[in-house]
């Protein structure tokens, strides 16, 4: 935890002062703020703290004691209660006891302390931690009135935890060669190193000076460029390596990444960028992390090491917002193989070079093979350089062995159309517990207000209405007071 704030050291220095079980065990009352119950986040110091006090089933109760009861603080405090040798009742659960309302004023203030607990009311404290009733209830004063409140709740263990994970969402980037976006390039770091050298002297002259030169013919080649704005960064990488290779120009990696950086724009309607091996690239500026409630019992994990629960909640609360896109299909002109899924279920392979149009003639019962097993669904397809290769594999789909490929990955849901799918978002599974190894780390905090909230609807309009009439005559009033002026009017509607 941060040295700023100790609270959460000597718990643990007391808790390892504590007897073992089998020499009957120990139990430990101690008063700290509030800061111990939720500061720091999944994975912190004071996170893993909580997290080791519940695990380990030591913490027995919390109780939120009065405002003002301390000489030199009016803050809120909180009495934990620990023990490693809970009733069998009590095991696997925390008890949160609220006794704020237990108190009476001083009839002389010492400092910050205006409150104090009396023995009565301390006596019942006590009794509430006792009878470890869920949904126990007192008779409580509130600005001057009385009223039946829940003051004690018990939870699972577990109901404080929660498994942080960060959700991507995909990168989509426009690119254009204009005047402004060239400009930009120069506050590229990359950009600006090709004029700097560590080297003294006459080579680090030499140095700099070629490297000066290479920026001018990078800002040519730039220059050069055509100004078509691209929604597909593959397809401006390519027109970037023609024109530099067609200018003699050799752009270093972290330089072409400079240009990529400069004289992009963040676009919803490009297409998604995506890595050497095709998967979709995050968007830093896109990223977001959701806190997954723990559940109660086992939580097992999938192949990717989500578990079941943070997956579940993915679904419900992550999808319906962002949603999968279709995987990119074969534009016109492109050579392609494609696979059909037929309604008796049998796969239909053919090759051309309009995917669109020859899908729409399947679709509309021109084609004879596939027109008595419609509806069709297309759910493969491989993109060529020539029409020669998409025969070839044609061919070789259509042989035993690749039919029996393909209904194997389909059975596993990697074919093209499945596997390509253009994720709206996804769970990011390079983040996991460095304890379970699950994807998500996981947290503990008990934000204790929330549990004994109590919702107070505000006053009727009408009487906000006539407080403000009031405040306006009282107003008129004492402005005709100061200005010598008669008895006032009243207020018009």
């Amino acid at each position: 935890p941060r040295i700023s704030d100790g609270q959460l050291l000597f718990l643990l220095h007391m808790l390892s002062h504590m007897k073992e079980p089998r020499e009957g065990g120990s139990r430990v009352a101690i008063i700290m703020n509030g800061s111990p119950l939720f500061t720091g986040d999944a994975g912190s110091g004071e996170s893993e703290i909580r997290r080791y006090v519940l695990e380990n089933d030591l913490l027995e109760a919390i109780v939120a004691l009065p405002e003002q009861l301390f000489y030199n603080t009016g803050i809120a405090t909180y009495v934990w209660v620990l023990t490693n040798r809970k009733a069998p009742e009590r095991r696997g659960k925390v008890q949160l006891i609220d006794a704020s309302s237990f108190w009476i004023p001083m009839r002389k203030s010492l400092g910050d302390k205006r409150r104090e607990i009396p023995p009565e009311k301390a006596w019942d404290i006590v009794k509430i931690l006792k009878d470890f009733k869920d949904g126990d209830t007192r008779i409580v004063e509130k600005d001057g009135k009385h009223e039946e409140v829940v003051v004690s709740k018990i939870f699972p263990t577990t109901h404080f935890g929660y498994r942080k994970i960060t959700v991507e969402r995909p990168l989509r980037l426009n690119f254009q060669a204009t005047p402004e976006r060239i400009a930009r390039l120069e506050e590229e770091r990359a950009f600006q190193a090709l004029g700097e050298s560590k080297k003294k002297g006459a080579a680090g002259e030499k140095e700099r000076a070629e490297g000066r030169a290479l920026q001018e013919q990078i800002r040519n080649l730039l220059r050069s460029l055509p100004g078509t704005l691209f929604k597909d960064r593959a397809e401006f990488e390519k027109v970037l390596e023609a024109t530099a290779r067609k200018a003699g120009v050799k752009l270093p990696a972290p330089v072409k990444k400079a240009i990529l950086s400069a004289l992009s724009e963040r676009d919803e309607t490009a297409e998604i960028c995506r890595d050497k091996e095709g998967n979709p690239e995050p968007d830093p500026e896109l990223r977001d992390t959701e806190n997954v409630p723990l559940p109660p019992g086992d939580d097992p994990a999938d192949t990717e090491g989500i578990p079941r629960s943070v997956r579940a909640f993915f679904e419900r609360e992550v999808k319906p917002h962002v949603p999968d896109l279709p995987a990119p299909r074969p534009k016109p002109g492109q050579f392609c193989i494609y696979v059909l899924k037929c309604a008796d279920g049998s796969f239909y392979i053919g090759q051309t070079d309009d995917f669109e149009r020859r899908l729409s003639e399947h679709e509309n019962g021109d084609v004879s093979w596939t027109a008595p097993r419609l509806p069709l669904e297309p759910i493969h397809w491989e993109c060529f350089s020539t029409r020669e290769e998409a025969v070839k594999r044609e061919h070789v789909l259509k042989s035993g062995f690749g039919r029996q490929w393909l209904k194997e990955q389909y059975g596993k849901g990697k074919l093209f159309a499945a596997a390509a799918r253009q994720a709206g978002a996804w769970i990011a599974t390079d983040k996991r517990d460095p304890k379970d190894g699950k994807v998500g780390i996981v947290g503990y905090e008990i934000n204790f207000n929330r549990y004994f909230y109590r919702y107070t609807p505000p006053r009727p309009l009408e009487e906000i209405e006539a407080d403000i009439r009031a405040l306006e005559q009282e107003i008129v009033r004492m402005l005709a007071e100061v200005t010598g002026g008669g008895e006032p009017s009243a207020v018009e509607e």
